[in-house]
């Protein structure tokens, strides 16, 4: 694999999904790896959070307090996070501005932040497989994977590939980051920033 840096156009674009990690944090070495500790014991990635770019150096995600739209900047250059970048599958104009729309909107209606929809993966071995919707999961909140795939599933009839079915019929509420980045609706990945490196680097 080769370095690259992360460039807009080049590799990045507009309606791509970012996934980070963060190795040592607590969301990270605790409740995000408790949902897919088999993946990180096997030495591949896991991302701990989800987020959707919507300008050249902008993006939407759901945070604490709430769903916002901020700069992509601080996020590439922050030396303690890891970020890559995913295009969906059959990515069109028509899906890349619909899914924009769609992201802003939540932002600028400040949706709450779903911290309860964590309690979902702790109290459930299974994360949805069974085919069960997380209980703890509140109406018009977010957390930061679930908002990201609400919007690809609203856009998804625009894109030019079929989701599978077990994709488009996943139980609400238990889409999580690595959940979300396994499903198999990517293009290619685009981009693996660590500011840590200095250099991006593809995994």
């Amino acid at each position: 694999m080769f370095c690259l840096e992360p460039m807009y156009k080049s590799n990045y674009q507009i309606g791509d999904v970012g996934f980070t990690a963060r190795p040592g944090t607590f969301l990270h070495n605790n409740i995000a790896l408790e949902t897919d500790r088999a993946s990180q014991e096997a030495g591949r990635l896991v991302p701990s959070h989800a987020l959707l770019i919507t300008g050249p150096n902008q993006m939407v995600e759901a945070t604490w307090p709430n769903v916002h739209e901020t700069e992509l900047a601080p996020l590439i250059e922050d030396p303690e996070a890891l970020l890559w970048v995913c295009r969906p599958l059959g990515q069109t104009e028509a899906a890349i501005n619909e899914s924009v729309r769609l992201a802003r909107d939540i932002a600028k209606d400040k949706a709450p932040y779903d911290w309860q929809a964590h309690l979902g993966f702790l109290a459930s071995d299974q994360d949805g497989a069974d085919g069960k919707p997380n209980s703890f999961q509140r109406d018009k909140a977010w957390f930061c994977s679930e908002l990201v795939f609400f919007v690809l599933k609203a856009t998804a009839r625009l894109r030019a590939v079929q989701w599978p079915e077990k994709v488009a019929t996943w139980p609400k509420g238990f889409v999580s980051p690595d959940r979300l980045y396994d499903f198999p609706i990517w293009d290619s990945l685009r981009l693996k920033a660590s500011g840590r490196l200095g250099r991006s680097r593809s995994p």
